[in-house]
């Protein structure tokens, strides 16, 4: 109650080497009832990058000490770092998992129960880019087992095109691709992975430096609306880096022209 600090973990160590900091949007992963926490960790400045618990998946307890960990890939790629949130789900008749977004452009699904053995499946998403392009996070929608995220450009081995992607998850527990939307702008440069929303069965998508918010149903991928079809005096006229918020019947999308704008659903 007094805001004081129970527990510290450092992913290198509390003498280092720097780096390795949990700099995803949504910060750590934590289970209902408290049981476990899942981070995923930058990458350090040391050699290799990965030292310790650096560009890991990692699971801890409630006190902060680690029972489980992954560097999914080797430290070939400088900054190759986990600028994520780990979405924690469950698909229907599959055991608890999580998904991983790198800098690389790859996305790695675990199973919570086996994280040293790495993941169940790596998908190749998007270009790597180490200047943090690939930092966003999926969405899980329980209803039509699918998990959505944004590709910010197409992946390098023809796995996606750029825009939002939706991602199903067979009987055998397996992920692949249910539809894609190429919307926005396909760029390897400054345009960060907004995480998108599901709510009653639409996702709601901002494309960052398009200037693009969009909603599709979730089931089939179609665009429903966009801001494209506002009038041009009401459309954002600079990026949207952050998400989309489902609040009381409204979108609520906030933009670097300075503007917070509400649209009804």
């Amino acid at each position: 109650p007094d805001g004081a600090i129970l527990q510290r973990w450092y992913p290198d160590g509390a003498s280092g080497p720097n780096g390795g900091g949990i700099w995803g949007p949504g910060g750590v992963s934590v289970v209902r009832g408290g049981s476990a926490v899942y981070a995923l960790t930058g990458n350090a400045f040391a050699n290799p990058e990965n030292a310790a618990f650096a560009e890991h998946v990692v699971a801890l307890t409630s006190n902060l000490a680690v029972t489980a960990s992954n560097s999914p890939m080797k430290p070939t790629t400088q900054d190759a770092d986990f600028g994520a949130t780990a979405p924690l789900f469950q698909p229907r008749g599959c055991p608890s998992m999580l998904a991983a977004f790198q800098k690389t452009g790859n996305l790695f699904i675990y199973n919570q129960a086996t994280i040293p053995s790495g993941p169940l499946q790596t998908l190749n998403i998007s270009q790597p880019r180490a200047s943090g392009t690939n930092i966003g996070l999926p969405a899980w929608d329980p209803v039509l087992n699918q998990l959505y995220m944004a590709a910010p450009s197409h992946s390098p081995t023809g796995f996606d095109n750029h825009g939002l992607l939706a991602l199903g998850i067979s009987g055998t527990c397996s992920v692949s691709l249910a539809w894609q939307q190429p919307v926005g702008k396909d760029s390897v440069s400054d345009n960060p992975a907004i995480s998108p929303i599901v709510a009653n069965g639409v996702v709601y998508y901002a494309d960052g430096i398009a200037d693009q918010v969009f909603a599709m149903d979730a089931k089939s991928g179609q665009i429903l609306w966009s801001t494209n079809s506002l009038p041009v005096a009401e459309r954002p006229t600079a990026p949207i880096r952050t998400s989309p918020t489902v609040v009381n019947g409204q979108l609520v999308v906030a933009g670097m022209d300075h503007k917070i704008r509400a649209f009804g659903l």
